[in-house]
């Protein structure tokens, strides 16, 4: 460091004299980019247009395939450093330059060019450190032509066509491009959702866009790649409920339903949970076919664990074989004090049609967002989780185009580590006039998925055609229905079964037939949407009412009937609302947006996480 602080001095004194014979005015790297004049948005150099004689250590070369280098004054950070466009030198990093050229503005792009002096003072110093900022405080004019690192980012877009991704460290996108340095031998690297410890490089600007270049492969740190969620079908064959999206919460001795499709002459029938190396047979009380709907009722007893958890469920008969992962949930007993959350339009793997220009079939941008949500769901434990719908944007492409739309849903929603209830939104079971698949495919593919099979069943004399149930924990009812709006741009199908509403009229009469069955004081309904204002909570007695769709929150959090919207997971909003309940009293919470990797989190444990307790 002393050698290059005398080099440094030296070179200083060779400036002046340069400076006192030229008749030019001495300018650092600073002064010649920092402005509070942002013009036309790009904040122009106050010294456009101008020569100038100045100095800096270059930091990157080979810009552009050789067309130039970044230089920085020696301390680097925010305004110090600047493109220097020049083809006929390509000097080392470390190498100290003294420079006359013009400052220009190249669509935005403040850059020295047209060399006229150009002086090695000294070679091998040291670079600049790196500046640490967000991505989103790199999105600046401050940070173009400046060495600098972002941490703890994930990848949020892989690499595209112009060889170009993003990262996010929960602050905001930013680009990273490949003006220094072709990062395509990183593709096994840059994967959605995986995680960077930093990712350095220079900032730059061009097509009105920010962003970062590496220099190097090193200066790309992965932390963890995920697994790429597999393209195979994961469709529903045997068991119907309890399911993934549906699951069951019980407590040993008790017992509970299994239903499933199979022939009527089915025999050998067992079943049992699974979690890990944890197996746990399920002796079955009863094994009854039922004909309305069709379909077989195993009554199974739920055996002492030694682990409270949510299990996968098997179920097995002569020739047959199924598993609902994540579908069991053991507790020692149910509580009267908790919290759930509620999450809803996730928009899964991504916001754009297959019809938008430059769709990206691989683009799984929202699987990111809810990842970051599921964590932070992880973290806080509620007894389990409402999703109101929209869990995927194109549920027709799911066999159509082979995006697997749903099959990504499902194994995203088994990464959460309570049960999931969910019912459908339009994007789910609805149809665009815009994309070629028949009517009603989204909803086949939705009764494939997530069941029940009986439901695909197109003659209006049957009585079942939508997904609608109930379900007690504690003292609180919840019941959650189907929401459509099978008209306005959607796949109009099957209009005498469905209508143009939000809610068929068998819809309202199973609504009012189960809340008028239940004993429990108070009562939650959750469901994606009201398009035609069918739902009068005060009505029905009902308590809360959870939705979406419109994307944004709604409603108060102290005028009972509470009637709350909850905002979007996806673009980036990764919104959740916690609900509190004490007996049968509810306390709905502000929604919040989930961090990277739960970093809006402050844990706190009572009692203390010493492993003494069954809970904490």
């Amino acid at each position: 460091m002393k050698i290059g602080f005398r080099f440094l001095i030296g070179s200083l004194t060779v400036l002046a004299a340069l400076l006192t014979a030229t008749g030019l005015g001495a300018v650092t790297i600073y002064e010649i980019q920092y402005t509070t004049n942002a013009g036309p948005g790009t904040y122009p150099s106050p010294y456009a247009n101008q020569a100038v004689t100045t100095q800096g250590i270059v930091t990157a070369s080979g810009y552009g395939g050789g067309s130039g280098y970044f230089i920085s004054m020696p301390e680097g950070g925010a305004w110090k450093g600047i493109l220097v466009y020049d083809s006929a030198h390509s000097p080392e990093p470390g190498t100290l330059l003294t420079l006359t050229g013009q400052v220009y503005e190249y669509y935005g792009l403040t850059e020295l060019r047209s060399i006229a002096y150009y002086q090695v003072e000294s070679t091998g110093n040291a670079l600049p450190p790196a500046e640490e900022v967000s991505t989103l405080e790199a999105n600046a004019e401050a940070y173009e032509g400046v060495l600098f690192r972002v941490a703890d980012a994930v990848c949020t877009q892989t690499l595209n066509g112009s060889g170009a991704w993003k990262v996010n460290d929960g602050s905001g996108e930013l680009v990273i491009d490949d003006y220094l340095f072709d990062q395509s031998g990183l593709s096994g690297l840059i994967v959605l959702g995986a995680s960077f410890s930093s990712v350095t490089g220079i900032g730059h600007y061009s097509y009105s866009t920010r962003s970062l270049n590496p220099r190097f492969e090193a200066d790309v740190a992965a932390d963890s790649i995920p697994e790429v969620i597999t393209e195979t079908p994961d469709t529903l064959s045997v068991i119907q409920r309890p399911l993934l999206n549906i699951p069951a919460i019980v407590v040993p001795g008790e017992t509970f339903n299994i239903e499933c499709v199979a022939d009527p002459a089915t025999t050998g029938w067992t079943a049992w949970l699974q979690k890990g190396n944890l197996t746990y047979g399920l002796p079955l009380a009863n094994t009854d076919y039922e004909t309305s709907p069709p379909r077989w009722v195993l009554t199974a007893q739920v055996p002492a664990v030694n682990v409270n958890e949510l299990y996968d469920l098997h179920v097995a008969a002569a020739g047959l074989s199924d598993r609902t992962r994540h579908s069991v949930q053991v507790l020692p007993t149910r509580k009267t004090n908790y919290y759930f959350a509620h999450v809803t339009d996730v928009h899964m793997p991504t916001h754009a049609f297959s019809s938008d220009a430059g769709y990206d079939p691989a683009d799984s941008s929202e699987t990111v967002d809810f990842r970051e949500v599921i964590n932070d769901l992880n973290i806080i434990r509620p007894e389990f989780v409402l999703l109101t719908g929209d869990l995927v944007n194109e549920g027709e492409l799911e066999d159509y185009t082979g995006a697997r739309q749903y099959t990504k849903a499902k194994r995203l929603l088994g990464e959460l580590e309570v049960p999931v209830y969910l019912v459908s939104g339009n994007h789910d079971i609805g149809g665009w006039d815009s994309t070629p698949p028949p009517a009603g495919t989204s909803r086949r593919n939705w009764w494939k998925n997530f069941g029940w099979s009986w439901l695909d069943n197109p003659s209006p004399a049957w009585p079942y055609h939508t997904q609608d149930y109930s379900f007690n924990y504690g003292n609180v009812h919840y019941v959650g229905l189907e929401a459509y709006n099978n008209s306005g741009g959607y796949d109009d199908y099957l209009p005498g079964i469905y209508g143009t509403d939000s809610f068929t009229a068998a819809q309202l009469q199973w609504l009012q037939a189960d809340l008028a069955s239940t004993q429990a004081e108070t009562k939650v309904f959750f469901y994606h949407y009201d398009y035609q204002d069918q739902i009068s909570l005060s009505a029905l007695g009902l308590d809360l009412g959870l939705w979406g769709h419109t994307h944004y929150n709604s409603g108060s959090l102290t005028t009972q009937p509470y009637d709350l919207q909850t905002n979007n997971v996806c673009d980036g909003e990764r919104s959740y609302r916690i609900i509190k309940v004490n007996g049968t009293q509810l306390q709905p919470l502000a929604a919040v947006s989930a961090g990277v990797d739960g970093g809006q989190i402050t844990l706190a444990f009572e009692p203390g996480n010493t492993g003494a307790a069954d809970s904490v």
